[in-house]
């Protein structure tokens, strides 16, 4: 387990199950201490979002433009994306905003696949996930801030072929 420290306005609100992370899209993120327990080769990014605005970052450990010594899950435009070290790739299905909605995404050093609310949408190639000694961000990525809610947030150096968990109650 690793604990995150609330920075700018971060602070929590009702959310999905009990409370959640909201972030108003200025300043607000929460950071983690980076950990051997982040760095990962394969990862399974997972969690509940509700957006206010779409096009901002969920969660980042990476340095680098667009994620190109680590690893990253945001939105780009209406649209769920990975960046790693190889690139970046994004989802076929558009986002809503106003609406809870699980996303998940899982690398398995080769192929990423991308799932909402446990339906696997689709899966594109990506070459590898770097580590660097950066912290993990939630809600941020360089300047870049998120306008969302989340909840249940799940970072786990582990994948497979199916969704990860997906809790719905």
């Amino acid at each position: 387990n690793n604990s995150g420290t609330a920075n700018g306005n971060a602070t929590l609100a009702v959310g999905k199950f009990g409370q959640s992370g909201t972030f108003d899209g200025t300043d607000d993120y929460v950071s983690v201490t980076d950990s051997n327990s982040l760095d990962v080769t394969y990862v399974t990014l997972a969690g509940w979002i509700n957006a206010t605005a779409l096009g901002g970052a969920i969660v980042a450990k990476a340095t680098g433009a667009a994620g190109t010594d680590g690893y990253l899950m945001d939105t780009s435009g209406s649209k769920i994306r990975f960046c790693a070290t190889g690139g970046c790739v994004s989802s076929t299905t558009t986002l809503s905003t106003s609406a809870w909605q699980h996303i998940a995404v899982t690398f398995d050093g080769t192929t990423v696949r991308f799932y909402l609310n446990g339906v696997f949408v689709d899966n594109e190639n990506i070459v590898a996930a770097g580590n660097n000694i950066d912290n993990i961000y939630l809600g941020q990525f360089g300047p870049n801030t998120s306008n969302f809610y989340f909840d249940n947030l799940l970072i786990n150096n582990t994948t497979g072929s199916d969704e990860p968990a997906y809790p719905d109650d």
